[in-house]
């Protein structure tokens, strides 16, 4: 429980995201609300004036699009590729959801899946990676070779050392492979 009394978890019920939300290509829409719902006239009258109709949430600077759901007297944050999941699924995810094109923004239900963490980092974006611009393949100045490694269930494998940066992405490329790696891995 939070101090204020209200849980700390969302209690939210998976029938309440088809109550409260239209899906549309991948956003949540906001659908009027009836009277019942709200303490008084004014507040009910407010509410449907100004959200039915209207995209649900914002993009918050993660790239991660929420919704505040203190139109049920909830103050937290949930991110709206969960509630997209319970409304076509009708049950929280049991698993993280990873988003396959890797656009946190993108909640289409085609773009989302139930992953572990382990296959979660699987289908990782390309962040920095140094000169080579592929994960796991590096240039070793003082050798001027090339090097593979792959790191997999916290567990890190040298895959050797090259000669040439296209035979050590060669090498990273098939363990990628061979450990189940989503092919969007790194892109």
């Amino acid at each position: 429980m939070l101090p204020s009394g209200r849980p700390a978890f969302i209690e939210f019920d998976p029938p309440m995201a088809r109550e409260l939300f239209e899906y549309d290509d991948g956003r949540l829409i906001w659908k009027p609300r009836p009277r019942e719902k709200f303490a008084s006239d004014w507040a009910w009258k407010v509410w449907n004036k100004r959200y039915p109709g209207t995209h649900a949430g914002h993009r918050r600077g993660d790239g991660y699009r929420t919704i505040r759901l203190s139109v049920l007297g909830l103050d937290s944050p949930v991110r709206s590729s969960r509630i997209v999941w319970v409304w076509h699924n009708g049950k929280w995810p049991s698993e993280l959801l990873d988003h396959i094109d890797h656009d946190r923004g993108n909640d289409r239900i085609e773009n989302l899946r139930e992953a572990s963490n382990a296959a979660n980092c699987r289908n990782k974006s390309l962040l920095n990676v140094g000169k080579s611009g592929v994960f796991g393949v590096a240039f070793d100045e003082d050798a001027l070779t090339w090097s593979a490694r792959v790191q997999c269930d916290r567990q890190v494998f040298s895959l050797g050392t090259f000669r040439s940066k296209k035979e050590a992405i060669a090498a990273r490329t098939a363990a990628e492979r061979l450990l189940g790696f989503h092919p969007n891995h790194g892109s």
